[in-house]
């Protein structure tokens, strides 16, 4: 008999903790999106049992791996849960599949992590409002991640099917842990809710060395009752006008709220968050945004008013979900604004220097670092050869899902031949304050970085490099973007496509590396689109070279041949 005890759930904003309702009763806001652990659970009123009879089966290896775990979907009707070690890197081809012909699991591997996705044929879940699980490990998971990815028509040309992130703390205590997971929605961007008809898959990541401690059972989808709340649409404070350019170098229009009243709360903040790009107006940003903020209090106390009656329906717990989750943006804003106001941006905040035993063999030294950024306390990692001298800096921009510290080879290798090398965090990410609000504020970040250091007696701040992968490329194109891209003499492009206008592309002068690998759709996406890269840099005058990767994955980019050709042209260049 499993203990009716619920596991930690946070809804993460790829680092940061999201949630709306404890232990079934409403908190106040500022303790549900500042710290608040356990999510309320609806009542359910209907199930669709998608994984049953895995009570005593934990995850095991069972031999050599498959070739195409892929193909395994959907092949056996016998409840098994097992995962197949890879015998070339030690991790995740494999299968697991389930009762039935409508879902199936299997396993996949990458750098570092394993994945267990369970896949599920597009509209089984129709009309359900979450999931719910039990899972039991004998060792600690902190914010074990979990994706929740939609299929169907993509959301613009050439994009990636939509996925939802949770992240859940599991107890290891090895006893059963009950996790439940409403389908608020996609917070972390957008507030927009899943959609459970086109549900595809649920995928857990694990690291390798854990990958064997945990089983899980149980796994369903519930449908709650519904109510007839309308779901709002609103935008905290950095968000109600996004403007940023896509992959074509168009801007994408402004967001807006679907809700009259809360216009008086729409225009403070528009008002705060242009007066809040700049220091000096920094104090008019903040009188703006306590504006706002007060106009949706306001209007928060009146929902709950107004809908007492439907209080335990999903439609009320899910627009609830997207209003305390505004306000506990908002506040990281204020909190910003303040801040700003007593700290420069590029002022190094401490640094510390560390070493671990399997980093010794390196000849390079490595701190921890903290330095400010728009009134925000943004961490990272800083490397520098060992002995004296005076070095070329080498910006490391890593990409979603992924911090300064999971990049130690792009780190430490260049700060082992001639590079100080600094890898940030990013606002929201890692130990970093804020949140993450989109690539240009990250940019931001890096730039305040690269300031900060090259105020260091060892930084040669008239040499500068970039390296950018995945969503760290579409960073790394707005630090060119900006005035301080012009510092910058050569950038390497991992994974990724410019997503500057036409305009700011003419701007850049300094020369590009374009990289691509050719395993997962990711990379053939990407690999798609490079001949409009190219296309739209010859065009600009941009001086480039491109080059494709047979045989490499959207991880794998980062290593080997390609990493050493990257830095084998930041070296020309740079020097």
């Amino acid at each position: 008999m499993r203990p009716r005890t619920m596991v930690v759930l946070i809804v993460c904003s790829f680092g940061g903790p999201l949630l709306a309702q404890q232990g079934g009763q409403e908190s106040d806001w500022k303790q549900n999106w500042a710290g608040s652990t356990i999510n309320r659970a609806l009542t359910p009123v209907g199930k669709a049992v998608l994984l049953e009879g895995f009570e005593s089966t934990t995850v095991e290896a069972v031999g050599q791996a498959a070739s195409a775990a892929d193909n395994y979907r959907f092949s056996s009707r016998v409840p098994q849960l097992r995962l197949i070690p890879d015998a070339k890197d030690g991790g995740g081809a494999g299968m697991i599949v389930s009762e039935g012909t409508d879902f199936g699991m299997f396993a996949s591997s990458r750098e570092g992590w394993k994945q267990l996705h369970f896949s599920v044929k597009r509209g089984a879940l129709s009309g359900c409002t979450g999931i719910r699980f039990w899972m039991r490990a004998t060792e600690a998971y902190e914010a074990l991640p979990i994706s929740i990815t939609e299929s169907g028509p993509a959301p613009a040309p050439g994009s990636a099917p939509r996925s939802h992130r949770a992240a859940i703390d599991v107890p290891g205590d090895g006893q059963w842990h009950e996790v439940v997971i409403p389908f608020y929605g996609d917070v972390l961007r957008t507030s927009t809710p899943v959609d459970a008809e086109a549900v595809s898959r649920i995928s857990f990541t694990l690291p390798y060395h854990r990958a064997y401690s945990f089983s899980i059972d149980k796994l369903e989808a519930f449908r709650a009752a519904p109510g007839a709340v309308p779901l709002p649409v609103l935008y905290p404070l950095t968000d109600v006008s996004d403007g940023t350019p896509g992959a074509s170098g168009a801007a994408a229009p402004p967001q807006r709220t679907n809700m009259p009243e809360l216009k008086a709360y729409e225009k403070a903040a528009l008002v705060a968050q242009e007066l809040g790009r700049s220091r000096d107006t920094a104090a008019q940003a903040l009188a703006s945004a306590q504006e706002a903020q007060s106009a949706l209090l306001k209007y928060v106390e009146q929902f709950r008013e107004t809908h007492v009656s439907e209080r335990d329906t999903y439609s009320y717990q899910r627009a609830m979900f997207v209003l305390n989750y505004v306000l506990w943006a908002n506040q990281i804003e204020i909190d910003r604004l303040k801040a700003w106001q007593q700290h420069p941006d590029g002022e190094m905040a401490w640094q510390s220097s560390f070493m671990m035993d399997h980093y010794r063999d390196y000849p390079a030294e490595l701190s921890y670092i903290a330095y400010w950024s728009q009134g925000l306390r943004i961490t990272g990692i800083l490397a520098k050869p060992k002995g004296p001298g005076r070095w070329p800096l080498l910006l490391v921009n890593h990409g979603r899902g992924s911090f300064s510290k999971d990049h130690m080879a792009q780190i430490l290798t260049p700060a082992s031949s001639g590079f100080v090398v600094l890898a940030s965090d990013y606002r929201g990410q890692g130990e970093a304050e804020g949140r993450e609000t989109g690539a240009g504020a990250s940019a931001m970040d890096v730039v305040n970085g690269a300031r900060a250091v090259t105020k260091l007696p060892y930084v040669d701040g008239a040499r500068i490099g970039m390296w950018g992968h995945s969503m760290g490329g579409t960073v790394s194109w707005q630090v060119l973007a900006s005035d301080f891209g012009k510092q910058v003499r050569a950038y390497t492009q991992i994974s990724s496509f410019p997503n500057v206008t036409d305009e700011q592309l003419k701007q850049i002068r300094c020369p590009v590396l374009m990289v691509a690998g050719t395993v997962g759709s990711l990379e053939e996406r990407i690999v798609n689109r490079l001949p409009a890269a190219v296309e739209r840099l010859t065009r600009a005058g941009v001086p480039f070279e491109a080059k494709v990767y047979p045989g490499y994955s959207h991880h794998a980019m980062k290593y080997g041949e390609a990493l050493t050709d990257a830095l084998a042209f930041l070296r020309k260049q740079v020097r």
